[in-house]
């Protein structure tokens, strides 16, 4: 598949549910949540969400089957499918923070090909994948994205919501490589986004997280000049089964860069 002909469908489908989460999201008094089996947050967004772009993915696409993180399907069996996350950061949502994401990514042959980021708070899109760089768009200006790497400073992505002694842990040895270490804040997909543009050199992620989550930025930052791999800095495989967990990851700037530094 010709990478470049999904940037338009893909895109309207990530406004067109940015619009429907954001009028949620802007009556505060419609915001409510509750857990699902595993303990995390659920909103009439994310389940809004879920409808409007498998919906529109299955019109656009009949052939390609979808694993959404508010699905019911245990598995497909293709080996093309899409990876949907409609609401990344729900926590942020709820709490009104402007750092949620939605998250489409085309899988091929259990590697992610083609991710789209959208932020519905501030319209900026991310776009990337196999034989096509990387690039973000924010009010109708186009910017393509490359990775950074630093010998002396290291901008750290941690997430606003998740995290623990290992990771703060993690983020103290840098101190020790590096003659700065710095640290961004963020919640949802943006920690990677912010990899593929070179506002920071890593994110680090010790919890488990499912494919859906990193699935998107992967492809992204992948595009950039960057990787994404386990904690054992190896290939990450992503699978059809719908409950297939990723168990923790590093998103890099440069993988050979960070062979160096974390060996």
């Amino acid at each position: 598949m010709d990478n470049s002909k999904l940037i338009s469908p893909i895109s309207n489908i990530l406004k067109n549910a940015s619009k429907l989460i954001l009028d949620i999201y802007k009556n505060k008094d419609a915001i409510q949540s509750s857990l699902k089996e595993d303990a995390s947050p659920i909103t009439k967004a994310d389940k809004d969400a879920h409808l409007l772009i498998t919906k529109e993915l299955s019109k656009k696409f009949p052939l390609i089957p979808i694993i959404s993180e508010e699905g019911h399907d245990e598995n497909v069996n293709s080996d093309i499918f899409w990876l949907v996350d409609p609401l990344d950061g729900t926590k942020e949502f709820i709490n009104q923070s402007d750092d949620f994401t939605i998250n489409i990514a085309l899988i091929d042959k259990q590697e992610p090909v083609f991710g789209a980021i959208y932020k519905p708070v501030t319209g900026e899109l991310y776009i990337g994948g196999k034989n096509l760089p990387a690039f973000k768009v924010q009010n109708k200006v186009k910017n393509y994205l490359k990775t950074e790497s630093n010998e002396r400073v290291c901008i750290v992505s941690q997430s606003r919501s998740h995290g623990g002694e290992r990771e703060n842990e993690f983020i103290n040895s840098l101190s020790k490589k590096f003659d700065t270490n710095k640290v961004i804040k963020a919640g949802s997909s943006i920690k990677i986004c912010l990899v593929a543009e070179g506002k920071s050199h890593i994110y680090p992620r010790f919890g488990d997280v499912y494919q859906w989550d990193i699935a998107a930025g992967h492809a992204i930052l992948s595009a950039s000049g960057g990787e994404i791999t386990d904690l054992n800095m190896k290939k990450i495989i992503y699978s059809s089964s719908r409950k297939k967990k990723v168990k923790g990851f590093f998103a890099l700037s440069e993988l050979s860069f960070w062979q160096e530094k974390l060996q």
